[in-house]
Order: structure tokens, then C-alpha cells, then sequence
């Protein structure tokens, strides 16, 4: 959508914005609404800014300026003041954000979830209808060689999208059709000043990696105007993104009706003989039932509903379950299970949680003692005998406890669990559901995924403990 922007009485021009977000302002202007703006001082931002007080310049009461302050870069401060200074100038609202602490890992992804987090708990405490944000067309290439480096699938490759909703919040991209320089020339013919992030020119993030390492060389091997191409590009992955979508949702409300009961979702014969469909409806489902799956763990998904396969996958705090006999997925939670501790004897033992541990007495040779070196199996772990104890077996499992530690094979000395699950990357989820196996004095043995006590390991060939760690749905 072309308009004439004026900025101030030296200059205006035309301007291509996306048309989807431009129509939703002149919307939400029109019905009398909010909407915030992310200013950041920067040239894109600043330019979003200027443009959306022309918008609303018979409503500025309506526009409120969101800045946050990570508080990671030197001149933060100083960007905050220029906001802070340009609000006052126009007579706008300022809103800034800062953390209550810096994250203990200063990444991309940390420093975006900060900002997400005060869009959002701005976006209720305002009320406003949407968020306004200064993306342009050089954000959307950098998106897209990022989400292509890490294996994304069609939806994936849209973004940044010109209109989405996250955490309760709605936000806008109207300047997506815009290059950076056609944005700074035209700051610069208003006299119009902004704020250099100076991170920006650096190699620390990926993000700006891509923009100032691979992105310069793409542009001077490729013989026409990139940015025009992924423009493009975007479109036509948008346009097969909203048609999949639309029969995907027409199918699954076709046999799920208003999907009252969100723990079973019925797949019709269409959405289980396309990967497409089979994992819109996975992500549907895990989403709609606070579930969480690592992309490989969808793959999985897909590939067993496409083969008409019943599985029953972990995915974070339950399990994903999949009858093929109904068709249908189904979302099951692990029972809250009290803390426990319970004898083990020779052969299977239930836990309380409906986990198994299987207790054997086995001869290992030589060449099977070779083969377990490091002993790290995460659901099997070999010790010597005498970790029985002196009354036969006498094992215990019990759920851990605050201050648990041992020393498993391969660690100089007593660890705790939680710095030893960390290590090990054991997933979070994963690890309330691990049991610890004792012996009659009370010494850790064993904890599944962890390597066994480093006190009772294998010395040689001759009769071993064997333990079998089998967790319920497994």
C-alpha cells in the first residue's frame, strides 16, 4: 500500500508498505484504538516512529513509544535518553522496560525474550491493540538464511510475518517492502537523526554475522537485486503457507468439530498421508496441550502417523501417544508421584511412578568388560558385586533429594546431581522422573543417564550387577 509520509514541512514521499499491517493501523486508527510502537532509536524504529505520528496525528494520544533497555551495551543509557527526548519533543507517551537482572547467558535468544516479555506485559497493562515494530526488508533476508541454516519448515521461512500474535500481543510489521537505505536517505532528507547500535557492526551474534560476513558476499555473487527476489520469495512461501493451512484447519475442525476435548484429536485420512498435514496437526496438538517437542522429536511423529505406526514419545512434562487403530493422537501426563522409597529385588521391580528397574546378577568376559569402558549407557549401568551390600541384595530406589551427591565413573570426586545432570544435558523435564538406586548403607549407586558410582566399577571379567532403567511409556 503506497502512501505519501510527511515529515514535518521539508519533506515528503512515497512509501510501499506491507499492505496487511499498513491496513490493520489505518483499522485500529479508525475504531479509535492503541497501538504501541518498539523504538529501539535505531533508523528502522525511528523511521516506524515518524511515520505512525503522521498516521495518528489526530490521535497522538493514542500512540505510546516502547523502549527497553537491556543494559548490556555502554550507550543504552544514552539510546534510552534519545527516545526519552524525541517522546517529549512530540508530545507521545514513553514506556520503557529494563530487566530486573541481566540473564546469566547474554545471547539473541535471551535478550529477545527480555523485549517479548515487556511487549507483552505492556500490551495488557496499555490495553493496546497492537505493537507496532520496524522490521524491514534486509531483517527479512537475515531471517531467512538464519531459519535455513537451522532446518525450518515452510512456516518457519515466512517470518518475520507482516501481521502475528505472540503471548497475548498482536504485532505489525508494515515496512517489510522497505530497503534500509531507502529508510535512512529518507531520515536523512528530513534531518531526521536516529541511534547506531554499535553491536551491530560486530560478529558476536549470528544475526550479525549473517548481515555483515555472508550477506555481503551473497549480494556481489547474485546478478539481480536480492532483496527484490526474497521479497518474492516470501510471498510465494506465504501463499502455499496460508493454503495448507486453510485446508489443514478446514479438515481437522471437520473431524474434531469445536475440539472441546483437547487431549484427543481424531486424524483423518488426509491429514495422516501428507507430512505437511501430519505435522501441522502434531504441532496443533503438542501446542494445545503444553507440550514440548524438540524438532526431532515431530520428525518422529510424522514419520510414524505417515506409516500408521502407535507410538508413545516423550514430549516435555508428559507423553505425545498416537493410536492407530482410532486415528488418534492423545496427550497423557505422568501421575504426581510422593516421594518414595521402595526395596529391589532380583528381576523386574515397579516403581511407584510405574517406572521399572530391572535388578540381574550377570558373568561379563573380557572382551564385554572392554566394551563398557566409560559405562555411560543412560538406561543400563554395570558395578561390581559387592555394591550389594553384605546381606545379598539389598538395594533401595528412592525419588532424589535436596543435596544428593555421588561420584560416578569418570569424576574426580562427589558431585551434586544437578550439576551432573547439567553436563550430561539431561533435559529438565527428564530429570524429575529419574529415580536414584542405593545400596543398605545409604551411598548412590546409580542415577539413569548418569555413569554408575565410580567406587563399585567394574574391575575385570566375573559376576557383575546389572541394572535396567525403564521409564513409564517407554
Amino acid at each position: 500500500m503506497v502512501e505519501r509520509i510527511s515529515f514535518g514541512k521539508n519533506f515528503s514521499a512515497d512509501f510501499d508498505f506491507e499492505d496487511s499491517a499498513w491496513s490493520r493501523l489505518r483499522s485500529i486508527l479508525s475504531d479509535g484504538g492503541r497501538v504501541g510502537v518498539a523504538c529501539s532509536g535505531g533508523a528502522d524504529s525511528v523511521f516506524l516512529l515518524h511515520c505512525l505520528v503522521w498516521l495518528f496525528s489526530g490521535k497522538p494520544q493514542n500512540l505510546f513509544v516502547l523502549h527497553f533497555n537491556h543494559k548490556v551495551r555502554a550507550a543504552a543509557e544514552l539510546d534510552e535518553r534519545y527516545v526519552e527526548s524525541e517522546c517529549a519533543r512530540m508530545g507521545l507517551r514513553f514506556v520503557c522496560g529494563r530487566p530486573d537482572k541481566s540473564p546469566e547467558k547474554i545471547s539473541e535468544n535471551s535478550l529477545r525474550k527480555l523485549r517479548l516479555d515487556f511487549f507483552a506485559d505492556a500490551s495488557r497493562r496499555l490495553k493496546l491493540d497492537a505493537i507496532a515494530q520496524g522490521h524491514h526488508c534486509g531483517d527479512a533476508l537475515e531471517s531467512l538464511l538464519m531459519r535455513i541454516s537451522r532446518g525450518a519448515g515452510l512456516d518457519g521461512l515466512c517470518s518475520p510475518r507482516a501481521v502475528s500474535s505472540l503471548r497475548g500481543a498482536e504485532f505489525l510489521r508494515p515496512l517489510l517492502r522497505l530497503k534500509k537505505t531507502r529508510i535512512t536517505s529518507a531520515l536523512a532528507s528530513a534531518h531526521i537523526a536516529w541511534r547506531e547500535d554499535e553491536s551491530n557492526a560486530g560478529t558476536d551474534y549470528f544475526r550479525n554475522r549473517i548481515r555483515n560476513v555472508v550477506l555481503p558476499e551473497l549480494r556481489n555473487a547474485v546478478p539481480t537485486d536480492l532483496d527484490a527476489c526474497v521479497l518474492r520469495t516470501r510471498r510465494l512461501l506465504f501463499e502455499d503457507s496460508t493454503a495448507l493451512g486453510g485446508i489443514f484447519d478446514s479438515e481437522f475442525s471437520r473431524e474434531n468439530g469445536a475440539w472441546a476435548d483437547m487431549s484427543r484429536a481424531v486424524l483423518s485420512p488426509l491429514l495422516r498421508s501428507y507430512a505437511a498435514f501430519a505435522r501441522r496437526a502434531v504441532e496443533k496438538f503438542v501446542a494445545a496441550n503444553g507440550l514440548s517437542f524438540r524438532s526431532g522429536g515431530t520428525d518422529e511423529a510424522v514419520e510414524k502417523i505417515l506409516r500408521g505406526a502407535d507410538f508413545s514419545l516423550r514430549a516435555g512434562a508428559g507423553f505425545l501417544v498416537f493410536d492407530s487403530a482410532e486415528s488418534a493422537l492423545r496427550a497423557r501426563f505422568e501421575k504426581r508421584v510422593e516421594a518414595f522409597e521402595c526395596a529391589l529385588s532380583l528381576g523386574e521391580n515397579v516403581l511407584p511412578d510405574s517406572s521399572r528397574i530391572c535388578v540381574r546378577r550377570v558373568f561379563l568376559d573380557d572382551a564385554a568388560v572392554e566394551s563398557l569402558r566409560g559405562n555411560d549407557d543412560s538406561k543400563r549401568a554395570y558395578l561390581d558385586v559387592s555394591a550389594f551390600g553384605v546381606n545379598g541384595c539389598s538395594l533401595v530406589a528412592r525419588t532424589r533429594r535436596c543435596g544428593d551427591m555421588y561420584a560416578p565413573v569418570g569424576c574426580g570426586g562427589p558431585k551434586k546431581i544437578g550439576e551432573l545432570f547439567c553436563a550430561k544435558k539431561t533435559p529438565p523435564a527428564k530429570r524429575k522422573t529419574l529415580p536414584a538406586v542405593c545400596n543398605n548403607a545409604g551411598e548412590i549407586l546409580w542415577i539413569p543417564t548418569l555413569a554408575p558410582a565410580r567406587k563399585y566399577k567394574i574391575g575385570g571379567a566375573g559376576e557383575a550387577l546389572e541394572l535396567t532403567f525403564s521409564p513409564e511409556g517407554y
